[in-house]
């Protein structure tokens, strides 16, 4: 796998953290941040509660990779905020740890509550995206590697990461194409009347 070339650092606009208090929290449900977002790179986040795993797009958001694993810690937003700047990522998306059932259980409330503070305090748009069993997946893809138990565990992260962007990434492509070759298609989904 290529390595990616980190590039100097410069901060933009949006790399400064506000404090959560002082930021217009968002409300209710979060909407679909993938129409607001303008083009460029995203950032993919698998929470964990030790480290975050951190994957990053291309430009035109067509692949992800691994980028790094964060220890966790009271200057987590900062962390992102800088790499962020660093890789000038327009966005983010968070990993949303739903159960099995596609409920929503603790765990997936408490990365909901997360990557609201995230989007309030960084104000940039942030969308989750379901991540059942992006750890087992990357688990078993390094195993089938052959890594050993102590290797996957310095990247098991941040592999999970880019597997959780890269669905997020083929859903936007997706959902992007359909609308290209069908623009109606989002007014009638609008309107339920449309169809009557």
């Amino acid at each position: 796998m290529p390595r990616l070339r980190r590039r100097p650092r410069r901060l933009l606009p949006f790399a400064q953290v506000t404090s959560p208090e002082s930021a217009d929290a968002p409300t209710g449900e979060p909407e679909s941040a993938a129409a607001d977002m303008p083009p460029g790179r995203v950032l993919g986040l698998d929470l964990g509660d030790a480290r975050i795993g951190v994957a990053l797009s291309n430009p035109d958001r067509t692949i992800s990779s691994p980028l790094e694993v964060i220890r966790r810690s009271p200057q987590l937003p900062q962390e992102i905020a800088n790499l962020m700047s660093e890789w000038e990522a327009v966005g983010l998306v968070v990993g949303l740890p739903l159960s099995l059932d596609g409920s929503i259980g603790p765990a997936a409330r408490k990365a909901q509550a997360e990557a609201d503070k995230l989007a309030a305090t960084l104000r940039v748009p942030v969308e989750t995206y379901d991540e059942r069993l992006t750890t087992v997946t990357a688990e078993r893809m390094m195993s089938d590697a052959g890594l050993d138990t102590k290797s996957q565990r310095k990247v098991v992260d941040k592999i999970a990461a880019s597997i959780l962007l890269q669905a997020w990434l083929d859903t936007e492509a997706h959902t992007r194409a359909r609308n290209e070759v069908n623009p109606q298609s989002q007014e009638s989904a609008d309107d339920p009347h449309e169809s009557l």
